[in-house]
């Protein structure tokens, strides 16, 4: 499908391009939106062509398709399926396309309006996606030439438009098997800790399909990296390199980009339960007073004013209630009934008393 497709934008663009010959590449007398009108026009017409060379067994082969142009500091994509188009922007993952699942209330309105239905996430009870090329096996699933907009499967793409601007490091394709298990900034720290390492897009592009593998993606898993960027920055501050370096600034960049913000959520997530785990089992640990010295347990308490407290007694001495048990246990004390025993009494007693008011 590429082999015709990538050709066919060529043509058609060249022809929008006031004749200058500079097509998708830039140039003067460039006409974006002529651009943008050819991508969907080589869609129709590349499907158009799989349907009249396609045999019986070939007709139900089918593939979405994601087409990025750069067009001087315009950056056109077209995108019919379920790949994605990710931005790096100054670290920062910016979605370009969104995912034409059925499920996407947008398709499902425009798949009903079509006479068509979905069903368990699949379109008419068959497919997985609301746009795709080919699939032309199911009547009434897809029209074709004039009626290619026309039934519950179309292959016309989406087009989103972005003017290119400083801060934009890299642009991520990839399809649904790398977005299942990969969240769209996860997918862009994973690559630009990569970038910062060896400076290899297509190495990045490979490792992050390994990394999809070892996550078990079901699905299969193809995926590009475009660096638009020689330097990475981040609040004015150059804080990694696309490009050589020398070893020191390698080992530098090389810790700028240690953690995910999904992982540092884990990790925050789980020192919090941490220190929780650690304050409950303190507070219910019946060693805890007699783990501190007995000349730095101490109970603070205030007399109360109210009368019928039990913490002032009828005669205004101040003791009452608990205060009178501590009184009693330090006279206590002074019996010879064994230390370590009244000492014992004594940490239960203080133990319970700062629970109790704590």
């Amino acid at each position: 499908m590429s082999k015709r497709l990538v050709p066919a934008i060529r043509a058609l663009a060249k022809k929008s391009s006031n004749g200058n010959g500079d097509g998708v590449t830039g140039g003067g007398g460039l006409d974006v939106d002529s651009i943008a009108a050819s991508l969907k026009t080589a869609y129709t017409q590349t499907d158009f062509e799989f349907k009249q060379s396609a045999t019986t067994e070939e007709a139900s082969s089918g593939t979405t398709a994601l087409v990025v142009c750069v067009c001087g500091d315009a950056l056109l994509v077209a995108n019919a399926g379920d790949c994605r188009a990710v931005l790096s922007h100054v670290g920062k993952a910016v979605d370009l396309t969104v995912d034409q699942k059925p499920s996407l209330a947008s398709e499902t309105a425009r798949i009903q309006q079509a006479g068509g239905f979905v069903e368990d996430g699949y379109v008419n009870g068959h497919l997985g996606v609301s746009r795709a090329f080919g699939n032309f096996h199911v009547v009434g699933l897809k029209g074709v030439g004039e009626n290619a907009e026309r039934g519950p499967l179309v292959v016309t793409p989406e087009i989103t438009r972005r003017t290119l601007v400083n801060g934009d490091e890299f642009l991520l394709i990839a399809c649904d098997g790398l977005w299942d298990v990969f969240s769209s900034s996860n997918a862009v720290d994973f690559c630009r800790r990569k970038l910062r390492e060896h400076n290899s897009p297509q190495r990045a592009a490979k490792e992050l399909c390994d990394e999809a593998k070892k996550r078990d993606t079901a699905d299969n898993v193809t995926a590009v990296v475009v660096c638009f960027c020689e330097t990475f920055e981040r609040s004015g501050e150059r804080v990694g390199r696309v490009g050589s370096a020398s070893g020191e600034e390698k080992s530098q960049q090389s810790l700028g980009a240690s953690i995910s913000s999904e992982g540092l959520s884990s990790l925050q997530k789980a020192l919090r339960s941490d220190e929780t785990a650690a304050a409950s089992a303190a507070l219910l640990s019946p060693t805890l007073a007699r783990n501190v010295p007995a000349g730095q347990r101490r109970l603070t308490r205030v007399a109360s004013i109210n009368p019928s407290s039990p913490n002032c007694s009828p005669d205004g001495d101040g003791f009452g209630g608990f205060s009178a048990f501590e009184l009693a246990l330090s006279k206590a004390r002074a019996v010879d009934t064994g230390g370590a025993a009244v000492e014992h009494l004594s940490s239960l007693t203080e133990e319970g008393g700062g629970l109790g008011n704590g």
